[in-house]
Parts: C-alpha cells; sequence; structure tokens
C-alpha cells in the first residue's frame, strides 16, 4: 500500500528554461514525469529525502529528459554531467572557506 507521494525537481531552472538536446542525435529533448515506488526505509528513500517517519512505500514523481527521435530516456544527473554542468555540494564551513578566497582574489 502507497502511504505518500513526493514530487523531485531540484532544478527547475536547469530542467525548465534550458534546451537540452540528446546526446545521440542532436534532436530537442523533452521533459517527462517518470514515478517510481520507493520504500521509506530503504536507502534509496534518503536520495529522495523522504521523511523518515514515513512507513511503508512512497510514490516518487521524478522529472527526466525524453528524446522523441531515438526513445533514449535520459535522468537530470546525467544530463548535467553530459553538457559538462557540475553540482558541488559543500557544508557551511566550506562554502565560507571559497567565499573567503574570492574575495582575497
Amino acid at each position: 500500500m502507497i502511504s505518500g507521494t513526493k514530487q523531485t525537481n531540484d532544478d527547475i531552472i536547469y530542467t525548465v528554461f534550458k534546451k537540452h538536446f540528446c546526446p545521440n542525435c542532436n534532436s530537442r529533448l523533452k521533459r517527462v514525469k517518470t514515478t517510481k515506488v520507493v520504500n521509506a526505509k530503504s536507502f534509496e528513500a534518503k536520495k529522495y529525502e523522504i521523511d523518515p517517519y514515513t512507513i511503508g512505500d512512497v510514490k516518487v514523481s521524478i522529472v527526466e529528459f525524453f528524446c522523441p527521435v531515438c526513445e533514449k530516456q535520459i535522468s537530470i544527473d546525467d544530463m548535467k554531467k553530459i553538457e559538462g554542468v557540475y553540482v558541488v555540494e559543500a557544508d557551511d564551513e566550506t562554502l565560507e572557506e571559497i567565499e573567503e578566497h574570492l574575495i582575497k582574489n
């Protein structure tokens, strides 16, 4: 039994406002929403930031890219790697160090 739903699209500006093209055939990609059922206590639930107090399965909606010509489906993370977009995750201390370094230079 599904006990909840979760929608994910961490980077709306990247997915909605930027044009993306298929790495295989250069056709313009479309956004598609896929769903996946994830157990709230599984390791995968942490990836989707599901509330740790949730019990049972959660239906997760994921935005991905789809090529209508070659019918290839590409996740947002994979598309960022293909396009050379780098995501840096850092804690507050690291961000302060980077900020200080940028101010000095």
